[in-house]
């Protein structure tokens, strides 16, 4: 997973890091404007929280892919998978 940012003349790449989580590939993505992170979803089923271009947390969230992933209202990340769900929590 690379993270950009525009630096005024180009953009700078920074790759994820995961503390430890498994680096699955990152199928989805959403952003929560209120705290400047971003959520990712991954083939495995998790979910990431990104702070930067560092993990902060994940969960196992559904038994299949993750296809959609969305930040709503402030405080609502909704979530579909290739396991037929659609999840909607404070957070997670």
């Amino acid at each position: 997973m690379y993270f950009f940012e525009y630096n005024g003349q180009s953009l700078d790449s920074k790759r994820g890091i995961f503390n430890g989580n498994p680096m699955a590939p990152q199928i989805v993505v959403t952003f929560n404007a209120d705290t400047k992170t971003f959520y990712s979803g991954t083939s495995t089923g998790d979910i990431y929280e990104w702070a930067g271009n560092t993990c902060i947390k994940s969960a196992n969230v559904h038994q299949g892919s993750v296809r959609a992933l969305q930040w709503t209202g402030g405080f609502l990340l909704s979530s579909g998978s290739k396991d037929n769900l659609l999840k909607v929590s404070k957070g997670y």
